[in-house]
């Protein structure tokens, strides 16, 4: 089954429940982006599909609140599980490589693992605001964000970014309203 379809102006993604997904949010340097995407990108993916990683959807952040990071992007990625994403980070093509993401890149903050309760298949549309929110309370504020896609974090070592569960939803404008509890980027997607 696809986990994401791409027309001109919308991209539609299917969260399945038996996947991890992964939060990865980072910041190119103003004079690297070619590096990353020229000479990174092309090296890392084969290595990346082998290990069952796939992106699924990248973000451009507009604004934040509740983080003091400079974060440019938002990406989603699926993985088979926590295992593939540490083995991948094992191994000995990747720990080549790395050193020219980590030069072209200000800020990442990669390794946040996310899952699903039940699959669902959401359509994000060009030159439309929504709202990624990141919760850090244990209560649930579900039925209030009215979120098109809701995921609870996975325990992990890896796991920096201490967020409990990340709602995503449709917003009708740029502005944020963030609780103590919450980082929230109000992103557009990268549709091509």
């Amino acid at each position: 089954m696809l986990s994401s379809f791409q027309s001109p102006d919308s991209t539609t993604v299917t969260f399945h429940q038996d996947k991890v997904y992964e939060l990865v949010m980072f910041s190119v340097k103003e004079d690297k982006f070619e590096q990353l995407v020229s000479d990174y990108l092309p090296k890392a993916m084969p290595i990346v599909t082998e290990y069952g990683g796939k992106p699924l959807i990248t973000f451009q952040v507009n604004t934040a609140k509740g983080i003091d990071q400079p974060i440019q992007a938002i990406a989603l990625w699926e993985w088979p599980s926590v295992e593939a994403f540490t083995n991948i980070s094992q191994d000995s093509r990747i720990e080549k490589i790395i050193p020219i993401r980590q030069d072209a890149l200000s800020y990442i903050d990669e390794a946040n693992f996310f899952k699903i309760a039940q699959s669902k298949t959401i359509t994000f549309h060009k030159n439309t605001f929504y709202n990624l929110i990141s919760e850090f309370s244990t209560e649930s504020n579900e039925k209030k964000t009215h979120a098109m896609v809701s995921m609870k974090a996975i325990e992990s070592s890896n796991n920096s970014y201490s967020a409990h569960k990340i709602f995503i939803k449709e917003s009708s404008h740029n502005d944020l309203s963030a609780s103590v509890d919450q980082h929230q980027f109000s992103v557009t997607p990268n549709i091509q």
